[in-house]
């Protein structure tokens, strides 16, 4: 007791602004040492499901699971990245897009999830800067990665779980054309539990012409199980085009036959 009462306001004051100080230290020091970090090329981005990245759809939340991989220099050494001793991303876009989060750090794991929602349609450049920090030493490395923007077209359908037994995950996968373009997984589907999955798909890069599209669900055991099947056509966009401009044509020259008639009808109720 006799300590605590020789301890005054002041002196709890100073105590205070200097651990302010001491942690303000410490930020400024991170900030520096990552405009100070040095490029190299031995560390990489890696994007797990990269090429089903490649296209996104408009407004819709894309998780980005991202492992940073390699090798980086360190007092002439050259280091797994694993062996750093922090590991931040960072990541940004010129698009219309919320990113969260927009940079992370790490001082347990290389892995880092982010969740991208682009807000317009086109092409698109996401921007990954990875850093890894041992001592007083930052390196870093760059991945620019590419995605189309396209609006989704929804398929609606249910999954079933036949059995009596509790399955953990159902593998998703749509076919077009009995080529795989997209997966997904739902978990924990119970017992004898149906579940109704809304999935998103895109007609981008497919020919004009009939297509046939197919959800298969792989439960982990046996083949995969057919879910939905639907055939859709393609219109050729030139064909669309020609018929458009005849069309255009036929009611212009329409609207030019009743104009001539109508006024040449108006001149025969004149007077004189």
């Amino acid at each position: 007791m006799s300590i605590l009462k020789n301890i005054d306001c002041k002196t709890i004051f100073s105590f205070f602004m200097i651990s302010l100080l001491i942690i303000a230290s410490a930020g400024v020091f991170t900030s520096s040492a990552l405009e100070d970090a040095v490029s190299d090329a031995g560390i990489r981005v890696e994007i797990e499901d990269e090429e089903e990245k490649e296209e996104i759809f408009l407004n819709t939340t894309e998780e980005f699971n991202i492992d940073v991989m390699g090798t980086f220099d360190f007092e002439g050494e050259r280091l797994d990245v694993e062996e750093a001793d922090n590991w931040t991303l960072e990541v940004y876009t010129e698009a219309e897009a919320t990113i969260e989060p927009e940079e992370q750090t790490s001082d347990e794991t290389p892995s880092f999830s982010v969740d991208v929602t682009i807000h317009e349609l086109g092409e698109a450049n996401l921007n990954f800067t990875a850093f890894c920090t041992k001592g007083d030493e930052t390196r870093y490395s760059e991945r620019h990665f590419d995605v189309t923007v396209v609006r989704p077209q929804t398929l609606s359908f249910d999954v079933n779980n036949p059995s009596s037994y509790d399955i953990e995950e159902v593998k998703l996968k749509l076919y077009i054309n009995n080529e795989l373009r997209k997966t997904e997984s739902i978990t924990d589907l119970g017992a004898n539990e149906t579940q109704n999955v809304q999935l998103n798909w895109s007609r981008e890069g497919l020919d004009s012409g009939e297509h046939e599209i197919e959800i298969k669900a792989d439960y982990g055991i046996g083949p995969e199980k057919s879910l939905l099947t639907h055939s859709f056509f393609i219109e050729d966009e030139s064909n669309a085009l020609l018929f458009g401009s005849i069309a255009a044509v036929i009611i212009a020259i329409s609207v030019l036959v009743f104009l001539y008639y109508r006024r040449k009808k108006q001149r025969k109720r004149r007077p004189w």
